[in-house]
C-alpha cells in the first residue's frame, strides 16, 4: 500500500466519534440560508441539530433552480443545507413552551430571524438566558442586532443580493475592455458569497464560544451581520478608496496587485495564469516567446498600476500569444520549462532566469463533476432521490480522528 493510500484510510469513517458528539444545537432560521449553513456545518461535525420551523414549514423549502423539488417537498438548496438535521414544526404563537423545552437542553441557538423578532415572541436571548444561562446564542441578520442601520433596515428581508449591494461589491466587477456607460452596470457575484461567508463565520464563532465555555463556564451572545462579513473581505478596495480618494477601477480579469492573475483563452479552452513573483513573470515570457518585451515589464511595479490602459497593453500581448496554443500544449510547455530549470540548480540562484508560473486548466462545471479526485475524497457524492441519481456536494471536512455526517 502506498503512503498516499495509507493516508486515505485515515479518513475512512469506520467507528470514529464525531468531534461535536453530544453538542445540541437549535436552529430557528426562517428563510435565512446563512443561518442554515452555520447550523449545517455544526451538524456535519457531529452536533445534534434540531431545526424549528413554523407550521407549514420554512418557505426556503421551495427556493430551488428550475422549480425542481425533491419528492415534491423540498428544493435542492434546502435539501443540501438541512440533510442531517431533525426538522420539527411548531406553532410559534400557541406553543412557545415547546420551543423553550428544546432550548433548555441545548448548547447553541442559531437565530436567523429579524433582530428582536424572537425576543418579541418570548423565545429570544433574554428569555433563553434566564432558563439556560450557559447558552451560546448566535444571531445572524443583515446589519446585526445593534447600530444605526440595524434599526433603520430591520424590516428589510435578508438576501445575498442586498448584502452585495450594500457593500458596493457589484461595482468592483466588470470588464475594462467594454467602454461606455451602457457597459458599466454593476454585476453581482455568481454565487451567494455573502451568505456562505456569514454562515462560516457564524459556525466558527459558535465553536470559539463553545471552547471558551469549556474554559470559563460562560455562555455568550454572538452577533453576525451578513453585510459586515462581506465588507471585511474587501480589504484592499476599501483602502484604495480611502487612501487615493477615488473608486477602484473595474479590472475584470485583470488584477491591480498581481499581473497576470486571471483567465486566458487558449485555442480550445481556458487556463488560469498567475505569476506571483518577477521571476515567475519572466519565465512566462520565455515560455510564450515574448522575452523581447521583458525590459518594459521587468518588475512588479511595471505591471501593477491604477492605469488600466497600460495594463491592457500587456494583457493584449499575452492573450494573443496564449491563444495560439491548445490547453494541453501550453500546459506541457510550462511543465517542460519548470522541469528543465529544476535540473539546473545554478539557475535557481539567478532570479532573472528562474521562476515557475502557475498555469492550470480552467474546468467547466461538467468537467468538475467528472473528476474522480473529488469522489475519492467524498467531497462530491452520488445519492439516489426519488429514483434518480444526483450529485451533491458533501462535507469538506477531512479529520483523521473524527468523522463527519
Amino acid at each position: 500500500m502506498s503512503s498516499r493510500q495509507k493516508l486515505e484510510t485515515l479518513f475512512e469513517p469506520n467507528n470514529k466519534p464525531y468531534a461535536l458528539e453530544g453538542v445540541k444545537v437549535v436552529e430557528i432560521s426562517y428563510t435565512n440560508f446563512a443561518a442554515q449553513i452555520a447550523a449545517a456545518i455544526l451538524c456535519e461535525l457531529g452536533a445534534d441539530v434540531i431545526k424549528i420551523e413554523p407550521l407549514g414549514g420554512d418557505p426556503s423549502r421551495y427556493v430551488t433552480p428550475y422549480g425542481v423539488l425533491i419528492d415534491e417537498k423540498v428544493g435542492i438548496p434546502y435539501f443540501i443545507e438541512n440533510r442531517c438535521k431533525n426538522i420539527v414544526e411548531i406553532d410559534f404563537n400557541n406553543e412557545k413552551e415547546k420551543i423553550l423545552d428544546y432550548v433548555k437542553q441545548s448548547d447553541i441557538i442559531i437565530d436567523g430571524y429579524k433582530p428582536g423578532e424572537l425576543d418579541h415572541l418570548g423565545v429570544g436571548y433574554r428569555q433563553i438566558q434566564n432558563i439556560n444561562p450557559d447558552i451560546i446564542y448566535v444571531a445572524v441578520s443583515p446589519f446585526g442586532s445593534f447600530g444605526e442601520l440595524a434599526e433603520k433596515y430591520s424590516n428589510i428581508p435578508y438576501s445575498d443580493l442586498t448584502a452585495q449591494a450594500y457593500n458596493g461589491y457589484p461595482t468592483l466587477i466588470g470588464n475594462p475592455y467594454l467602454q461606455g456607460e451602457k457597459y458599466q452596470y454593476p454585476l453581482r457575484a455568481g454565487i451567494w458569497v455573502a451568505t456562505i461567508l456569514a454562515g462560516v463565520q457564524a459556525a466558527i464563532s459558535a465553536l470559539v464560544a463553545l471552547y471558551w465555555r469549556e474554559i470559563s463556564g460562560e455562555g455568550q451572545f454572538i452577533d453576525v451581520a451578513v453585510n459586515e462579513v462581506l465588507s471585511a473581505v474587501h480589504l484592499v478596495p476599501y483602502i484604495v478608496g480611502f487612501f487615493f480618494e477615488k473608486h477602484r477601477e473595474k479590472y475584470g480579469l485583470l488584477d491591480y496587485i498581481i499581473y497576470p492573475f486571471g483567465y486566458y483563452k487558449t485555442a480550445d479552452g481556458y487556463v488560469s495564469i498567475a505569476t506571483p513573483t518577477d521571476a515567475d513573470f519572466r519565465a512566462l515570457l520565455k515560455i510564450l516567446g515574448l522575452w523581447k518585451i521583458e525590459p518594459d515589464w521587468r518588475f512588479a511595479i511595471d505591471r501593477i498600476s491604477d492605469d488600466v490602459e497600460r495594463i491592457k497593453e500587456l494583457d493584449e500581448k499575452l492573450r494573443q500569444a496564449i491563444s495560439k496554443y491548445s490547453t494541453r500544449k501550453l500546459l506541457e510547455k510550462v511543465n517542460r520549462y519548470i522541469q528543465l530549470y529544476r535540473k539546473i540548480p545554478i539557475l535557481k540562484l539567478i532570479e532573472r532566469h528562474a521562476g515557475a508560473p502557475v498555469v492550470v486548466e480552467l474546468y467547466m462545471l461538467n468537467r468538475v463533476l467528472e473528476e474522480r479526485h473529488w469522489y475519492i475524497r467524498k467531497s462530491l457524492q452520488v445519492v439516489e432521490i426519488s429514483g434518480r441519481k444526483i450529485v451533491i456536494p458533501a462535507s469538506p471536512f477531512k479529520l483523521s480522528a473524527t468523522r463527519t455526517k
